[in-house]
C-alpha cells in the first residue's frame, strides 16, 4: 500500500498566478519587515509577512527578487550552518 499523503508530489509546487504587481507588493512587505526588525531568520520573516497565505513558492520568489533588487541582503556572520538570516541592505559609502 502506498503510504504517501494524498496530493504528494516529488516536485515542489509553485504558484504561477502571481502578477508583477503581486510580486512587487510581496517584495515591499519583505523589505519593510526587514527594515523594522533588522536581522531576522527566514522562518520569522515568513511569519512577519504572512507568507503562508501567499501560495506555494511565492515567498521564495519574493525573497529572491528582494535580494536581486538590493532591498534586503543575506547575513551569514556567526550563524549555525544551514540557517539563513536576512538584514537591511548595506549603505553605500556616499551615505545614500
Amino acid at each position: 500500500m502506498d503510504e504517501r499523503p494524498h496530493g504528494w508530489s516529488p516536485h515542489p509546487q509553485i504558484s504561477h498566478g502571481a502578477t508583477d504587481e503581486d510580486v512587487s507588493r510581496e517584495v515591499e512587505q519583505i523589505a519593510r519587515a526587514v527594515a523594522d526588525v533588522g536581522i531576522t531568520d527566514q522562518k520569522t520573516l515568513a511569519e512577519l509577512v504572512g507568507a503562508r497565505y501567499w501560495g506555494p513558492g511565492r515567498f521564495k520568489r519574493a525573497v529572491n527578487e528582494a535580494l536581486k533588487q538590493g532591498r534586503i541582503r543575506r547575513v551569514r556572520r556567526g550563524v549555525p550552518e544551514g540557517r539563513t538570516l536576512y538584514g537591511r541592505p548595506e549603505k553605500s559609502e556616499g551615505g545614500v
